[in-house]
C-alpha cells in the first residue's frame, strides 16, 4: 500500500491472476490476485514450489507508487536467496537478511535502470522499435555501399556531404530569420565605445545618468537630480580653477539630504530583512508538514513490501518488511501471526526514523508520504550516507519468525494490507477454515479450488463502492499452503497426466 491514495476506477476490476500447483514436499497450494477498484494492480506474488530440492519459497509483494519494483523483487529474490552461501549452510535467517538488503541495493543500479522502466512501462516500446528499424535499415545501406566500387561510393557520400553542409546553413539562416529563435540581438553601442572613449554629450546627461552594463546602456532615473546637477561632471565634484566649492554652496546641502535619505533606506530596509526571517523561521515551522519534493525515478518513489515465507525441513521461516501478513492456522482454527506489520506509529519504527532525520505527520505517514516504515525500493528515504541501509527512514531489513509446523497445523496464509484493512487475522483464518470444509465435504477440491477460496476472501473483503475512506478499495492478493495434506494422490495424478509439479498460472473472470 504505502503512498497517498490516489483516485479509483468507475467500477472494479474482479478478472484475477490465479496460481495453483503442489510441491515435491507434499504443499499444496492457491494464489490470487486482483486490481478491485485501484486503477492499475502494483501487487506481485512468488509460488516457488521447488526452491531446492529440500524447500519451498512462498511471497506477497504489495507494491506502491508503480508496481515495478514489486515485480522486480518477485522476479529475483528466490534467485538470490539460493546463491547464498548462509542458505545452503542451512542459515536461512541469515541468509534472508542478506538477501533482502541485497535486492534492495540492486534496485538502484545503473543496469537495474532499464529492466524496472520497462516494468513500469515508462520506457517506450515504440522508441525501441524505431531505433532496430534505423539499425536494420543502416545495415542494409552498409551492405549495399560495400558493393559499389571506390568512385561511386566517393561521389555519394560527396553527394551526402554537401547536402548536410547545405542543410546546415539553410537551418541556421532560418534561426537568425525565421521565428526568432537564435535571433541576434540589437544592442545599441554606447557612444563611448563609438567615439573613441570621448564623454556622453551634455544632452543624454540631461535625461538621467547613464551607465553601461554588458554593452548596453542603461537610464539611472534615481540619479537624474544627480546627473543633470551643475556640482557633478564625470562622476566627480566641479571645482574652481583655486580648489573652492561651488559658489551658492548648494552642493554641500544635497549632499547632507542625500546622506539623510541614504541612512533612512538602510534602516527600512534592515526592519525589512528582520521582518523577513522572523516570517521566514515561520514558514519553516509551517513547512515541518509539507512533503520533500518528490523523487519519481523507479526505485527512488516506488517500493514495494516483502512477506517471504521459506518452508524447509518441517520449518517455516518468514521474513517481512511493511504490512504484509503472513498467519499460520493451527489446531481449533486459532491464528498465530508470523510477521509484524511495520507501520510509523511503532515506537521502534518511530525512533528510527527520527533518528534517521525524517519525521511522522499527524496522519501516521513517514515525512508526509508512506504509511509504512519498511520496504525495499524507496530509496529517495534512504539518502542519510551516515547511516546504513537498516537505520535508514525506510529500512529494508527484515523481522524474522520461525514456526515449527506441527502435525495439527492446518495452512499458512500470506496477504497483503488489502485484506488486513478489512479483516483480522483470526477472522480471515476463519473464513478459510469454513471454505476448505465446504470444499471437502462436497468433494469440490478441484485443480484451482485453493486459488478459488482465495478469490472468494478477497470478494468478501472488497468494498461495494468508493464511497468509504478506501477501505477494501485497495489491490488484494493472498495465497494459501494447506500444510500436513495427503497430496501423494494429486502428485500421481499429475505425473500420470505428464504434468510437471511446476504451478500453474492463469487468469480468471469473476463476476
Amino acid at each position: 500500500m504505502g503512498a497517498v491514495m490516489s483516485g479509483y476506477l468507475e467500477s472494479p476490476v474482479t478478472e484475477k491472476e490465479v496460481i495453483d500447483g503442489i510441491s515435491k514436499l507434499g504443499l499444496k497450494y492457491g494464489a490470487s490476485s486482483m486490481q478491485g477498484w485501484r486503477v492499475a494492480n502494483e501487487d506481485a506474488m512468488s509460488c516457488v514450489p521447488d526452491l531446492t530440492d529440500n524447500s519451498a519459497l512462498f511471497a506477497v509483494y504489495d507494491g506502491h507508487g508503480g508496481g515495478e519494483v514489486a515485480l522486480y523483487v518477485a522476479k529475483y529474490l528466490p534467485m538470490l536467496l539460493k546463491t547464498q552461501y548462509d542458505f545452503t549452510d542451512g542459515k536461512i535467517e541469515q541468509a534472508l537478511k542478506t538477501t533482502f538488503l541485497a535486492v534492495d541495493k540492486q534496485i538502484v543500479l545503473e543496469e537495474t535502470a532499464d529492466e524496472l522502466q520497462t516494468l513500469a512501462g515508462t520506457k517506450g516500446d515504440d522508441e525501441d522499435e524505431e531505433g532496430m528499424e534505423d539499425k536494420i535499415k543502416e545495415c542494409e545501406e552498409l551492405n549495399e555501399e560495400a558493393q559499389l566500387p571506390l568512385v561511386d561510393l566517393l561521389a555519394k557520400y560527396k553527394q551526402k556531404f554537401k547536402e548536410c553542409m547545405e542543410e546546415e546553413m539553410a537551418e541556421k539562416e532560418g534561426n537568425f530569420e525565421g521565428s526568432g529563435k537564435g535571433k541576434k540581438a540589437k544592442v545599441e553601442v554606447p557612444d563611448i565605445l563609438q567615439g573613441g572613449g570621448e564623454p556622453a554629450s551634455a544632452g543624454s546627461a540631461a535625461n538621467g545618468k547613464e551607465i553601461v552594463k554588458n554593452g548596453v546602456r542603461i537610464q539611472d532615473k534615481d540619479s537624474e537630480s544627480e546627473s543633470s546637477s551643475p556640482s557633478k561632471k564625470n562622476g566627480a565634484d566641479e571645482t574652481t580653477a583655486n580648489g573652492d566649492e561651488s559658489k551658492n554652496g548648494e552642493g554641500e546641502e544635497e549632499s547632507d539630504e542625500e546622506e539623510e535619505e541614504e541612512a533612512e533606506m538602510t534602516d527600512e530596509d534592515d526592519s525589512d530583512e528582520e521582518g523577513s526571517e522572523e516570517g521566514s523561521s515561520e514558514e519553516d515551522s509551517d513547512d515541518d508538514d509539507v512533503p520533500p519534493e518528490f523523487d519519481e525515478r523507479e526505485g527512488y518513489g516506488s517500493g514495494t513490501t516483502a512477506c517471504v515465507a521459506v518452508i524447509q525441513e518441517g520449518v517455516i521461516t518468514v521474513a517481512n518488511v511493511g504490512d504484509s501478513r503472513c498467519v499460520v492456522c493451527t489446531k481449533d482454527g486459532v491464528a498465530v501471526d508470523l510477521s509484524e506489520d511495520h507501520k510509523p506509529e511503532s515506537e521502534i519504527e518511530k525512533t528510527r526514523v527520527e533518528k534517521a532525520g525524517g519525521k511522522i505527520t499527524k496522519d501516521g505517514r513517514v515525512n508526509g508520504g508512506l504509511n509504512l516504515s519498511r520496504a525495499l525500493g524507496d530509496h529517495q528515504y534512504k539518502q542519510n550516507t551516515d547511516l546504513p541501509p537498516e537505520e535508514q527512514m525506510i529500512s529494508p531489513m527484515p523481522d524474522l519468525q520461525t514456526h515449527t509446523i506441527a502435525e495439527s497445523d492446518e495452512f499458512m496464509l500470506i496477504a497483503c494490507d488489502g485484506i488486513w484493512n478489512v479483516l483480522t487475522s483470526d477472522a480471515a483464518i476463519s473464513f478459510i477454515r469454513e471454505q476448505i470444509a465446504e470444499a471437502k465435504a462436497g468433494d469440490k477440491c478441484s485443480k484451482t479450488w485453493l486459488s478459488d477460496i482465495a478469490g472468494q476472501l478477497m470478494e468478501k473483503c472488497m468494498a461495494p463502492d468508493t464511497s468509504g475512506d478506501g477501505t477494501g478499495c485497495d489491490n488484494m492478493t493472498c495465497l494459501i499452503v494447506l500444510l500436513n495434506q495427503d497430496t501423494s494422490k494429486d502428485v500421481q495424478k499429475r505425473k500420470m497426466s505428464g504434468q510437471a509439479d511446476t504451478p500453474e498460472a492463469k487468469k480468471s473472470k469473476s463476476s
